[in-house]
């Protein structure tokens, strides 16, 4: 594969209707993205899968507004590159050709590209994706356990506590529960809410907190940024106690304390938890989906339904019908 090319190249470009070199347009797409999610993380999505499909392009002596024809020729070769991993799966061919999409969406509603009419992404079929196929939630047993098990009378202790109780209450996204600081908690007396700034689609959200969860965060925030952490809105809410700093405790971070105490690097996991856990205590199916943002009901509804697929409530009516029986382990003598 070419060397992707980088936004500050020199090369001879393509001028844009307004005056924007390529570079610059693709900057612009990758800001606009920015602007609405808030998140670096997607703005850099953005900008380096549009700067390697240019890259992919100028291989064959093009570039990102040549004939459309050539583009969607290319476009799917390009998103079956391989990487390390070796063949990409069907949700990142998906993306990757989404993200193309996104930019001639981009070019062509702002007049940037005046030879397009037309997208020339969706002329490509899509690679099926099974929805949520990877779903899977902790047993309340787990969860219990693991809680239980937590040593609260620490600093450390006491974030990771604190931290994994508000991603199974609220039930939010890890990006979104990483990005909170200070300032994001409200308070009225006793009462928290918390405010989510940067949701998915860029949309934001709050949470009250449930009163027990309210008083350890309140705990938590003292311990970790002193009596008057209320008036230090912009600090970080979670934070690394490694020794001689303070430094924002992140997405790996998140990922390392789940790994630690439910045996399980997948974050979302917790998201999933929440979601069958209300509906095993009764919640509707649109109070789930306003707990978990979804834009609907079916949505939801496929979300719970691949989280219990691997739930067979006749699996003991099976067992009592073939007769299973339970054996005896060897000892370790034998």
């Amino acid at each position: 594969m070419q060397t992707i090319i980088d936004s500050t190249s020199t090369m001879d470009l393509s001028a844009i209707s307004d005056g924007l070199s390529m570079p610059s347009l693709i900057e612009a797409f990758a800001q606009a993205k920015y602007k609405r999610s808030r998140s670096e993380r997607t703005r850099t999505t953005y900008r380096d899968t549009m700067q390697s499909f240019r890259a992919f392009v100028a291989g064959i002596g093009g570039d990102l507004d040549s004939d459309p024809k050539i583009i969607t020729a290319f476009a799917a070769d390009w998103a079956m590159i391989s990487g390390d991993k070796g063949e990409p799966s069907a949700a990142t061919f998906s993306q990757r050709l989404a993200i193309v999409s996104s930019f001639y969406a981009f070019c062509i509603r702002r007049g940037y590209l005046p030879t397009y009419t037309s997208n020339p992404i969706s002329a490509i079929d899509r690679a099926p994706v099974q929805s949520y196929r990877a779903a899977t939630y902790l047993p309340t047993e787990t969860v219990q356990s693991a809680l239980q098990g937590i040593n609260r009378s620490t600093q450390k202790g006491m974030r990771d506590y604190v931290l994994l109780c508000l991603g199974l209450e609220t039930g939010r996204r890890v990006t979104e529960i990483a990005n909170l600081t200070i300032g994001d908690l409200l308070m009225t007396g006793d009462r928290m809410v918390v405010q989510w700034q940067r949701t998915k689609g860029g949309k934001r959200a709050e949470d009250e907190l449930e009163p027990t969860l309210a008083h350890n965060m309140r705990s938590y925030c003292h311990a970790a940024h002193g009596p008057a952490w209320r008036s230090q809105s912009q600090l970080p809410l979670w934070i690394s106690f490694q020794p001689g700093t303070k430094r924002r405790f992140g997405r790996d971070g998140i990922t390392a304390i789940c790994l630690q105490y439910f045996g399980t690097g997948k974050v979302h996991t917790l998201r999933h938890t929440t979601a069958k856990t209300m509906e095993d205590q009764g919640a509707s199916l649109t109070q789930i989906q306003h707990k978990l943002g979804h834009e609907s009901v079916a949505t939801t509804a496929r979300y719970l339904t691949q989280v219990k697929k691997a739930q067979n409530p006749y699996a003991s009516q099976l067992a009592n019908v073939w007769g299973f029986t339970e054996i005896e382990a060897p000892s370790l003598s034998q």
